[in-house]
């Protein structure tokens, strides 16, 4: 690529935000797209998003396929407001899988949530009667839903045997999940209540604590209905052993950003995409996304 530069240079500039520097290497090597792209992202931090736009344009104009490039272009969009524009060009280009571009993307979304209610507002389900049978065939149309990520027609399958005495717990959490998923977060919380009130009359009693899945299960939809203390409380109490995190690290986030600790929310957010990456992407992103476009 014509106009190579020392990459340190540039990386250094962009650690301390000096935006003259940035500024002048742009200039000096016009055709260097990580120059313009660095610059983009040290000015869209700073919140000076007319800025950041051209130089993520002038990234496009060197790389037309640069899928960074142009999700920054799209958060930029969304942050000055141009919704219908940003979306638009999420939905034709798609999500950068870049880390650090994930954490921004995140943080600007939960932001808005926490300030005007976007996104995450919680939602009453209208659900239509699912079909007669037996539970075990509701459990069985309800699996084969939840594996094509249909959460609604996992609720609707499953509302009424969860509600029944001796509901097998696993039921219970699935259609959980996918009321969280739909963001009907009082229905959520219902049903794992169902399983909470016995486990915790059973660790009362001896028998172990309230399993982690199902404490911060609980924990998420109190964030969404913004009980932050409890859930506060249900998080802090969560033991993660292995690969998945059961969204705890993300909702860290969620409550650091809440609580004004911007810098502590991203490192949060950081180690959800970097160490429990897989079960971010597959439900606190999924979710994210679909907010964010506007598709169940």
């Amino acid at each position: 690529m014509a106009g190579t530069l020392n990459c340190s240079p540039l990386q250094d500039a962009f650690a301390r935000r000096d935006f003259a520097a940035l500024e002048a290497m742009c200039r000096q090597n016009p055709e260097h797209a990580p120059s313009h792209l660095f610059a983009g992202i040290a000015l869209f931090d700073c919140g000076r998003y007319a800025e950041a736009l051209p130089c993520f344009e002038a990234v496009l104009r060197l790389q037309q396929y640069n899928d960074l490039a142009a999700a920054y272009r799209a958060l930029v969009m969304l942050a000055s407001g141009r919704d219908e524009e940003g979306v638009e060009v999420l939905r034709t280009r798609g999500f950068a899988d870049n880390q650090q571009f994930l954490v921004r993307l995140t943080e600007w979304v939960e932001t808005q949530w926490l300030e005007s209610g976007r996104y995450f507002e919680p939602r009453p389900l209208d659900l239509e009667p699912a079909p007669a049978g037996s539970r075990r065939v509701a459990e069985r149309r309800a699996s084969t839903a939840f594996h094509r990520r249909d959460w609604r027609s996992v609720v609707s399958a499953l509302d009424h045997h969860v509600r029944q005495p001796n509901a097998d717990p696993n039921a219970v959490y699935a259609a959980a999940l996918a009321a969280e998923m739909l963001r009907d977060n009082e229905r959520a919380l219902a049903y794992l209540s169902y399983l909470s009130a016995d486990l915790d009359g059973a660790a009362e009693a001896g028998a172990g604590p309230l399993p982690d899945i199902i404490r911060a299960a609980r924990a998420r939809n109190l964030v969404r209905l913004r009980h932050f203390r409890q859930a506060a409380e249900d998080l802090s109490r969560v033991l993660i052993t292995g690969p998945e995190d059961f969204g705890v690290n993300y909702f860290l986030g969620v409550l650091c950003l809440a609580a004004g600790q911007r810098d502590r929310a991203r490192d949060m957010f950081a180690r959800a995409y970097r160490d429990y990456l897989v079960d971010t992407l597959e439900y606190q992103f999924a979710a994210l996304k679909t907010a964010l476009l506007g598709r169940e």
